[in-house]
């Protein structure tokens, strides 16, 4: 009995097991916007560390693309003062778009252009791929794909945007209303699979390279719900932080990983919004906990934005009451909690104890 109590204590410990620290915050160096403007959004992040962000002029005027990377700092990739709109950036540093109701492939140093074939009516790019495909909507034509091999081409008639694609040239299709199918094309060889969730799904939407599909439920009014994920035929509701009361879908990567906030109302009626990461076979954590608190000393706001392969999350905050960009470095898997090791560590000793005990008396 004695060693059948100690194995519990073991478990006991070994139930201590928790996510957290999973994450370093890295303060990025350098502004987080460009001179006269204030960072508004983060709309992609690469494994190579490249942000793209979108920010805002002091004055008036119209909205700046610029793309962080590494040992570099910012960079403006705007061709011109017309309004611009970034939506998608690959891990060649490209980045998916709109310039002057156009879709656009943008590239560091105001490189890139429209999208061959994209004229006199508007236009908007919303996904590139690794190797340069590019998908989209085009008013009065829907959904298309563009690869400088095969040129511009569209999507079955029944589908009004091409909301993603992944390396596989897999797009997935939507409807412009809610409560419609989604649909996976695959480019190649023109097999079509439709996603009939039954759902008021619409806005936000990844395809990631295993097939897996990340989607934002709205409400009546058109505001973040719920969070699901489709997997292997099946849909399933993705949790945000406990007593959330929406959840809005924020980033989806090849490993499944989930990056999201949830609106919380506060005790004074003022609501904020916690971010949430849901790992498959895992479940859903709040983010804040997953942070080393040391590495986040001196922030008073964290707002994530995107998820990269690699498991970081970039983000920008308030550091000194000043805009930064940070990343969410990914360092640790789940470790016991000091009270676990010390847990685990004495009932390993009585354990060797009380068998040596046994030893003994036989």
């Amino acid at each position: 009995m004695g060693i059948r109590c100690c194995i519990f204590l073991l478990c006991a410990a070994a139930s201590g097991v928790h996510a957290a620290p999973r994450f370093e915050l890295e303060a990025l160096p350098g502004p987080a916007a460009l001179p006269g403007y204030q960072l508004r959004t983060i709309d992609g992040f690469n494994d190579l560390g490249q942000i793209l962000t979108t920010s805002m002029p002091d004055t008036f005027g119209v909205d700046s693309l610029s793309l962080y990377t590494p040992g570099s700092g910012l960079a403006a990739i705007d061709p011109g003062p017309a309004m611009r709109i970034g939506y998608d950036l690959n891990e060649r540093g490209q980045v998916a778009g709109v310039y002057d109701l156009v879709a656009h492939v943008f590239g560091p140093g105001g490189t890139g252009g429209p999208v061959p074939g994209m004229f006199g009516i508007s236009s908007y790019a919303y996904a590139i791929n690794d190797r340069g495909m590019v998908v989209g909507q085009r008013d009065g034509a829907g959904a298309f794909w563009y690869t400088p091999e095969a040129g511009l081409r569209y999507a079955p008639r029944f589908a009004d945007r091409a909301v993603d694609v992944n390396d596989r040239d897999v797009v997935l299709l939507a409807a412009d209303a809610p409560g419609q199918p989604y649909w996976l094309y695959d480019t190649t060889n023109g097999a079509t699979t439709t996603l009939d969730f039954g759902e008021r799904l619409g806005g936000r939407a990844w395809l990631n390279d295993t097939g897996d599909v990340a989607l934002q439920e709205v409400n009546d009014f058109g505001g973040a719900w719920r969070v699901h994920r489709w997997r292997d035929g099946a849909l399933t509701d993705v949790s945000g932080v406990a007593g959330g009361l929406s959840d809005e879908l924020l980033d989806f990567n090849d490993p499944g990983w989930l990056l999201g906030r949830s609106y919380v109302e506060g005790e004074d009626g003022q609501g904020t919004m916690a971010g949430f990461l849901n790992l498959p076979g895992e479940g859903t954590f709040a983010l804040d906990a997953l942070i080393d608190p040391a590495s986040r000393a001196g922030w008073t706001t964290l707002l994530p934005f995107k998820l990269n392969d690699a498991g970081d999350i970039a983000g920008w905050g308030l550091y000194g009451g000043e805009q930064r960009l940070f990343v969410l470095r990914s360092v640790a898997a789940p470790v016991p909690e000091p009270g676990a090791i010390a847990l685990f560590a004495f009932g390993a000793v009585v354990v060797g104890a009380a068998a040596r005990g046994r030893r003994s008396d036989s």
